[in-house]
């Protein structure tokens, strides 16, 4: 199980679409919970709450207010990627519960400053 605890995360470039583009997620680990606040272009404020899965892949349920004053919620995945660089990176898969349903991913690495 990897730590997440206390790292950060945020966009690679041009690799999220609205509203997740120039993302910041901010990770908290006790056990298998993980805890997370994140923000973006145009999100003032959003929580993730979820657990790891037995193959690794964190399982987390989203929700977050926009620039406008909306809210959204819904469920997202985030799998770890094995890169070259220092730096984690990671694969977010976002997924609306909103009656539109819309689907996002995001690519994000982690911040240098981050790490333990």
């Amino acid at each position: 199980m990897m730590n997440y605890h206390n790292r950060v995360f945020r966009s690679a470039e041009s690799s999220s679409a609205a509203p997740y583009s120039l993302l910041q997620v901010t990770f908290r680990q006790i056990g298998k919970v993980i805890i997370g606040e994140f923000s973006s272009e145009s999100i003032q404020y959003g929580q993730l709450l979820g657990e790891f899965t037995e193959y690794g892949i964190l399982q987390l349920y989203y929700h977050h207010v926009d620039n406008l004053g909306a809210t959204e919620q819904g469920q997202c995945q985030v799998f770890p990627e094995t890169t070259h660089q220092k730096n984690l990176t990671v694969r977010i898969k976002w997924k609306s519960t909103h009656p539109e349903s819309r689907t996002s991913e995001s690519q994000l690495i982690e911040r240098a400053s981050s790490r333990h």
